[in-house]
């Protein structure tokens, strides 16, 4: 693969046996070497004209890779072949300038093995080893007899009948083994002579005894005989010595053992504890669980297991790196299973209290349902989908947006269509104008401040039909209101589209009209005084703010308070809010069926619930949903990682904790909680002089400063981490002399939130410090109540300290965290979520004292921060009570921080299983009965645990305890299985002998494992006269061919093969580039919604920019799916000239070369004006309007 890529990208190097890329600059001598970084250094901090930068590849060997994300670094990667001498030069060059980088001058070393052509004429002996043919592992064979020649025989006769059932009853009452005496004499060996003096062997003697009678003849099985051939094979290997060895014995060579299992008998209580458990487990069911985690067993890949192994070993090495030992590391990443990212699906806004909401009925209380009962039980009476008429608050349905925006123009029809059925739906909306807002915001920012309100005329349309909306609700109540929102919604698009003057007179018109309708039907008192004012004389207090429009501009203030507070201020889109559920309106034409839909499934929720009786009529039922539910008080979707366009990012810490700046952090507590384990850190990354970043500071500071919040306090702890843009102010002096002088005083918090909130003065430099910042100090900790504030210093000495915390912070935030001074940013447990950037200060809204309730949420529930704290805590607890190193309070805290971190931002590309199957897996594990078999050392002393749940007879337990074998050997994992053997059997499980080709172990005298010997699968006890199918079970990706075949493998029998051995050898033609498209034009035209039809007749090439087409292959049009062969490599995924390139061009690619961060891959149709405008040329690794570059690195291929 390596060879592929050097001689695409670096043609002109290909004479040179070594060489560097230096971003782009090619270097064959090491003496160049230093002159080309430092060139390209200044390129990186002046980028202009001639400057390029190298791109990483995935499989790139990086020598320090905790740099390979720092967009300042030098990337240069060596190519050159290992023990030459050129080769140990650059090497050294480059280890060096890698280890004495600064960070003016970052360089990131990376090697890709290359052997050349110049390095195998200077280098003869280089060549050694390379010639010869890559044996691969990674392949199941099978030996079938074919025209089942053991076949089964359905010939019973009721004396046959009477016999079995005897022989069952003498073996249920026989207890554990079969009498020895009536093993005899096989080919000369005395069984029942062996059995007595190995008594621990007895059922690898029976097992080998099978073999040699199975050899002989052509043995019949009766159909009634295989019955219980799964309880027996169970039997068999749990009562063995070396249980795993035995197991791939009899799964694997089942065929030649079945004849004489079937004469084991089963122990009664072996055939109890398998009904008992196959009551929560499916019969015969196959799962692996690699350290808790579920993996794939029915489709099982080698190499994709192997890459789970490395993921495995690498978090354990990160946590065993803290101090941990092997047993706590693995209950560590046993809390894998708690997380819970998928519920974030389920999660809820709870909208209490709901006093702003503009409600437009109430069910339980309108008059035109007084006549319908309020039962919420009558639900249960209901098809799913088909709501009835109810005096009943079911369901809460808010409008939340701009009222004269299409999308919310669209409500009020369903509202009038759901309020004339009388459906049990209550009603409302939260209007958003834009201008209060931003009068809201300044007052938050700002408390104690008037904001000046704006007269009528500097009013926008949407605030002036708002508050006229609002007058006549006050007047005559929500219904008026609610008609005249709806006689203004078909008007919505001529006020938006309308100069100011026409909007005035159509707005004049419509609360005219609405008030002269809501008075002619005046019910209650206030509406019948109401009525008695003209609605001229209305529409002029309307536009004074006076009479029944003085409460419109208050109402209007606590509605934009209030979705500040809730998060909903700053939608990107209007949305509708159901019992919790929040969905933005994307296509105003499909709101009625997307609520529609909605209203259905909630019903079949709430039936549920009131089936168990977890609601009822004694409380809301609004109130009940928030509390079954998992609900949230404020809505975040950028902090909830909810939003596609979010920026959050994980980062393993466990680098960071060795930056000496960790060591010098102060923790923020809430009083009396520093002795707790904190299962949420976060670090507040702040420039205090800054507005966004002092903001930024305080919020975590309030956030622990309110234990009555809806998420407690007491579970985090903050660092204030300052990395300012520019040099330290007083304003950091103080902030960090507080948290040293102060920092095991409760009280700590009330200082730095006054610090915080009266930073005026405090902004110049801190080499500007005088005795007034001193006495400010003082005054602000007397007034915080702190004990000792007298003693409290703020001189040059402070200064000092400060100003080098303050050094090793901004090392600690550029270096080791990647994020560059001036950054806002808070990073929980590991999860980065940006406030704003030193380049745009208002960059998106900035995080407030609630979103740290979210954050922590998060942290929490959806991932495992909680079960880790719980580890955390009862390993303290453990350690109490024995012996061993005791964590402290704050370095346990630390332990699930790093931990937390490193578990969340580990991906298992291979894994379609979620964190709740293994979950259920876990559960069901703890309940099964029965000794399950165990081989390795024990749980605490070994990074590795494999529990299996497996049926014996099944191509799983054939190919699994094969791979178990070879990780006992190698890595000797602690591996438990419990056997879930199926009963009642039918016909034969098995028909085939089975191998999985792997690499052979072997060890030296010392112990050590010696170099890995050549894949194979190999058969040595296959009967002789019987007729053999030979078959492979290949990795799906792989296409291949036999090379050398001296006979007939469809039609096998060994007795005509005149060697010892008959070989086959197979080889792998190609690896299958595999992938899907669909044409993105044809969606909005006709095809449908969420779903894009594939291409017609589009063809395909794969080669090099110099040859795009070595392989060509036709998308299929029912599917989109295509596939072509390709070898490991840098390939060009173009299509094809002629008449595909004028109908299609590529939009973007998914999966496809690393070159890009994020690809899609789809078709648009092409317009002709841009037929020719891209040419065949060299691609530079970017997707074009007709290719893109596919890095092809694994022997499980790729799919795109």
């Amino acid at each position: 693969m390596f060879r592929q890529l050097s001689k695409q990208l670096y043609p002109a190097a290909q004479e040179s046996c070594c060489f560097v890329d230096v971003d782009r600059n090619i270097v064959t001598e090491p003496g160049q070497l230093a002159a080309a970084l430092k060139h390209a250094a200044k390129c990186k901090q002046k980028p202009g004209k001639g400057c390029n930068s190298t791109q990483l590849q995935e499989a790139d060997h990086v020598y320090n890779p905790d740099e390979q994300d720092n967009l300042d670094a030098v990337i240069a990667i060596l190519h050159g072949a290992p023990g030459t001498e050129c080769w140990s030069a650059f090497h050294e060059a480059l280890k060096q300038a890698a280890t004495e980088a600064t960070d003016s001058m970052p360089v990131v070393y990376a090697f890709r093995p290359v052997l050349s052509a110049a390095c195998k004429a200077a280098h003869p002996c280089a060549t050694l080893g390379t010639e010869e043919q890559l044996v691969l592992p990674g392949y199941g064979v099978e030996a079938v007899l074919k025209n089942m020649e053991y076949s089964a025989m359905d010939d019973k006769s009721k004396a046959d009948a009477a016999a079995a059932a005897a022989n069952r009853a003498a073996a249920a009452a026989g207890g554990d083994g079969a009498d020895l005496a009536d093993l005899g004499e096989v080919k000369g060996f005395k069984f029942d002579v062996l059995a007595k003096r190995k008594p621990e062997l007895v059922q690898e003697l029976m097992t080998f005894r099978d073999v040699l009678l199975s050899s002989d003849d052509e043995e019949t099985i009766k159909v009634w005989e295989v019955k219980d051939a799964g309880l027996q094979a169970a039997s068999r290997v749990a009562a063995a010595s070396d249980p795993l060895r035995l197991l791939a014995e009899i799964s694997q060579n089942f065929p030649s053992i079945v004849s004489s299992l079937t004469r084991q008998q089963v122990p009664s209580s072996l055939r109890s504890q398998v009904q008992q458990n196959q009551r929560m487990i499916s019969p015969g069911a196959n799962f692996i669980m690699l350290n808790g985690m579920l993996m794939e067993v029915k489709n099982f890949e080698l190499y994709s297991f192997l890459d789970r192994l490395r993921i495995e070993l690498r978090l354990s090495g990160q946590l065993q790196g803290l101090g941990l030992d092997k047993g706590l590391v693995n209950k560590l990443l046993e809390t894998r299973v708690d997380d819970n990212a998928d519920g974030l699906n389920e999660l809820r806004l709870d909208l209490s209290p709901m006093r702003q909401v503009v409600w437009l009925n109430n069910p339980e209380k309108d008059k035109q349902y007084k006549h319908l009962s309020s039962h919420t039980r009558l639900l249960l009476n209901m098809y799913p989908g088909r709501l009835s008429p109810m005096a009943a608050n079911v369901m809460t349905l808010v409008a939340i947006g701009n009222p004269l925006s299409p999308e919310c123009s669209a409500l009020p029809e369903i509202y009038q269509r759901l309020h004339d059925r009388l459906f049990p739906v209550r009603m409302g909306m939260l209007p958003v104008v834009p201008e209060a807002i931003a009068r809201a915001e300044a007052r938050r920012e700002q408390p104690g401040k008037t904001v000046d309100m704006p007269t009528w005329k500097e009013m926008s349309t949407v605030e002036k039909f708002t508050r006229a909306m609002l007058t006549i609700k006050s007047a005559f109540g929500p219904s008026a209101a609610y008609q005249f929102w709806y006689s203004m919604a078909g008007e919505a698009s001529k006020l938006s589209a309308s100069n100011a003057k026409t909007a005035e007179t159509l707005l004049n018109t419509a609360f005219t009209t609405g008030w002269t309708n809501a008075a002619k039907v005046a019910s209650s008192n206030k509406a019948k005084v109401a009525a008695k004012k003209t609605p001229a004389a209305a529409w002029k207090d309307l536009q004074n703010g006076s009479g029944y429009s003085s409460e419109a501009g208050m109402q209007l203030a606590e509605i934009s308070s209030y979705l500040l507070s809730k998060g909903l201020a700053h939608l990107p889109k209007p949305a509708w809010w159901l019992n919790g559920l929040l969905n933005q309106i994307s296509d105003p034409a499909s709101v009625d069926h997307d609520i529609g839909y909605a209203i259905m499934l909630e019903m079949q929720t709430m039936q549920e619930h009131i089936y168990f009786g977890r609601i009822d009529d004694e409380q809301s039922v609004l109130e009940s949903v928030m509390e079954l539910m998992l609900s949230v008080g404020r809505w975040n979707p950028r902090v909830l990682g909810m939003d596609d366009d979010s920026d959050a990012s994980m980062m393993v810490l466990a680098d960071a904790f060795k930056h000496p700046a960790v060591a010098n952090l102060t923790y923020l507590h809430t009083k009396t909680t520093a002795s707790r384990v904190k299962p949420v850190t976060h670090w507040v990354i702040a420039d205090l002089s800054n507005p966004r970043g002092r903001n930024l500071a305080s919020a975590a500071v309030e956030f622990l400063l309110n234990p009555d919040g809806e998420m407690e306090p007491a579970d985090s702890r903050s660092a204030l981490m300052l990395a300012p843009k520019a040099g330290p102010t007083v304003l950091d002096v103080a902030v960090l002399a507080a948290q040293q002088q102060f920092a095991d005083d409760p009280k700590l918090l009330q200082l730095l939130a006054l610090l915080l909130r009266e930073h005026e003065g405090l902004g110049v430099a801190a080499s500007a410090l005088s005795v007034k910042h001193q006495k400010k100090f003082q005054e602000l900790a007397k007034e915080a109540g702190l004990s000792g504030a007298d003693a409290g210093k703020l001189d040059s000495v402070q200064v000092e300290a400060a100003t080098a915390t303050l050094q090793a912070m901004k090392d600690l935030v550029a270096s080791t965290l990647q994020l560059p001074p001036g950054t806002g940013a808070v990073i929980t447990n590991g999860r980065v979520i940006w406030d704003h950037s030193p380049w745009d200060d208002a960059s998106g809204p900035a995080l407030v004292a609630e979103d740290f309730e979210l954050l922590q949420l998060y942290a929490e529930s959806f991932q495992p921060g909680g079960a880790l704290a719980k580890v955390i805590k009862s390993g303290r607890s453990s350690k109490d009570k024995g012996s061993g190193p005791q964590l402290s309070t704050a370095a346990s805290s630390d332990v699930v921080m790093v931990a937390a971190s490193a578990l969340a931002s580990q991906v298992y590309p291979d894994s379609r299983f979620g964190s709740l199957a293994a979950k259920q897996i876990n559960e069901v594990l703890g309940s099964l009965r029965g000794k399950s078999i165990s081989a390795g050392p024990p749980k605490d002393q070994t990074e590795l645990l494999m529990t299996a749940i497996l049926n014996p007879l099944t191509r799983e337990a054939q190919r699994m305890s094969q791979i178990l074998l070879l990780l006992q050997d190698v890595l000797n994992p602690s591996v438990s299985i419990h056997l879930n053997p199926q009963a009642d059997l039918s016909e034969l499980p098995l028909k085939s002998f089975y191998r999985y080709a792997l690499p052979e172990f072997t060890r030296g005298d010392d112990g050590r494992i010696g170099l890995p010997g050549a894949p194979s699968a190999y058969f040595n006890r296959l009967p002789l006269k019987r007729v053999l199918t030979l078959n492979l079970e290949l990795p799906e990706s792989w296409l291949v061919e036999p090379t050398m075949a001296l006979h007939d493998f469809d039609n096998l029998r060994l007795v005509d093969v005149p060697e010892q051995v008959a070989y086959a050898e197979y080889e792998l033609e190609a690896i299958m580039l595999t992938g899907s498209c669909s044409e993105v034009a044809s969606a909005g035209k006709g095809g449908l919604k969420g779903k894009l039809p594939p291409p017609r007749g589009l063809q395909l090439h794969l080669g090099t920019p110099e040859q795009p087409h070595q392989v060509d292959t036709s998308v299929m049009q029912n599917l989109g799916y295509f596939q072509l062969k390709a070898s490991p490599g840098l390939w060009q995924l173009s299509i094809a000239p002629g008449r595909s390139r004028d109908l299609y061009e590529m939009v973007s690619a998914t999966d496809g070369s690393s070159l890009d961060t994020h690809l899609g891959y789809s078709w648009g149709s092409r317009k002709s004006s841009s037929s020719s405008s891209s040419s065949d040329q060299g691609l530079t690794g970017h997707t074009t309007d007709v290719a893109t570059q596919v890095l092809l690195q694994s022997f499980t291929g790729k799919h795109l």
